[in-house]
């Protein structure tokens, strides 16, 4: 642990809705060090090695399921696995979990 408080999920920084068609960078907000990714109408994929996600590529977040990535957020790509499906992401800074 790295001393430095953890964030108070309930005070984002920021916030995008993404409906990725194709595979999408985050925007993360200046000061953002997590982002909680939450897959809404349907699955989404996602990678955080800057790699391009596909419908059958990258780590499945199922609808309704929730992830917190620390990475680099500039490095984090997502993309619908279904049509319907769309990619709430709420930032947030502090020391990383």
């Amino acid at each position: 642990m790295s001393g430095l408080p953890l964030p108070d999920l309930n005070s984002p920084i920021g916030s995008e809705r993404l409906k990725p068609i194709v595979p999408l960078r985050l925007a993360p907000p200046a000061g953002a060090t997590i982002a909680l990714l939450i897959a809404q109408g349907g699955p989404i994929r996602f990678t955080t090695d800057g790699s391009m996600p596909s419908i059958t590529a990258g780590q499945l977040l199922p609808e309704g399921g929730a992830e917190i990535v620390s990475s680099d957020l500039t490095r984090v790509r997502v993309v619908q696995a279904v049509p319907s499906a769309i990619c709430d992401v709420r930032y947030f800074s502090g020391a990383t979990p």
